[in-house]
């Protein structure tokens, strides 16, 4: 399955294909539809053998309780009242709040799943094919900095 998707879809095919299912996950604030969205990247992450961008997922989740409990204490929207800040009538810790901060966060965290997808099945050649024609320069120079994140994380490696 993941030699399927990565070799035999033309670049246009695969790169718009991503572009509409992060575009819809930033558009779409329906929480079924984000846990959908979210098993779909988890799945295709999986059949693309993306275990390091799986593994990548836990580093990402003390991330997602910060924006989780970050969100209730700058939104004041909601009407069910759990607790008030400091004692304080004027800032409410509101459940409605919580609720959309974790959706939000989720939704932050599948779309960083479709990105990690999207970096397995377009490479830097297939970029340079996309963006080439349009953008040369922006082309050439994303594919050189693309090129130099695994050449320096190999010397990282070695220095330490």
């Amino acid at each position: 399955m993941s030699s399927l998707f990565k070799k035999s879809r033309h670049p246009y095919v695969s790169f718009f294909y991503f572009a509409v299912i992060v575009c819809l996950c930033f558009a779409v604030k329906n929480p079924v539809f984000i846990a959908s969205s979210f098993f779909c990247a988890f799945l295709m992450n999986v059949f693309l053998k993306n275990y390091r961008g799986i593994k990548n997922i836990a580093l990402l989740m003390p991330f997602f309780i910060l924006l989780s409990c970050l969100n209730p204490l700058v939104s004041r929207w909601g009407t069910t009242v759990i607790f008030y800040l400091f004692g304080d009538e004027s800032k409410p810790f509101t459940l409605e709040a919580v609720c959309y901060g974790l959706n939000t966060a989720f939704m932050l965290l599948t779309v960083v799943l479709w990105f990690l997808a999207f970096s397995a099945v377009v490479t830097s050649d297939r970029l340079t094919f996309i963006f080439g024609k349009v953008f040369p320069a922006v082309s050439l120079m994303l594919v050189m900095i693309l090129r130099m994140i695994p050449f320096y994380r190999r010397r990282l490696h070695d220095i330490t």
